[in-house]
């Protein structure tokens, strides 16, 4: 028997900007919760990970969601400057990352994060 539990986080919980404290302090919890579930379940073959979304074009990018985001540049060059790969991520990106993680192909992996972020971080 095995199993897998796959959450969702955020860029939140990397990080952390001004008025973010609340989802900042979630998605950190989010983390280490994923963390002990995978101490407390590896024993009996369940794996536990996160997949931690970038910039992903949904409607939630709206300034309906988010009014902050109604001053945003339209130009890719301006928006995705901080993204080495120059886009934001797809829902199949996600998607993708999940199925993964929920597939026998991620099965000596638990307790672990994945960033769908573009390269955001490597830099």
């Amino acid at each position: 028997r095995s199993g897998s539990i796959v959450a969702l986080g955020g860029q939140a919980a990397i990080t952390g900007r001004p008025g973010t404290a609340t989802v900042t302090s979630a998605k950190t919890g989010l983390l280490g919760l994923i963390r002990a579930i995978a101490a407390e379940t590896a024993e009996h073959n369940v794996r536990a990970n996160l997949v931690n979304p970038g910039s992903t074009d949904t409607e939630r990018r709206s300034p309906e969601w988010y009014p902050e985001h109604g001053n945003e540049s339209h130009d890719p060059e301006d928006r995705f400057k901080e993204i080495p790969m120059r886009r934001q991520g797809t829902v199949a990106d996600i998607a993708n990352a999940v199925l993964f993680f929920a597939s026998d192909e991620s099965g000596y992996i638990t307790g672990d994060r994945l960033n769908v972020v573009g390269g955001k971080y490597i830099v």
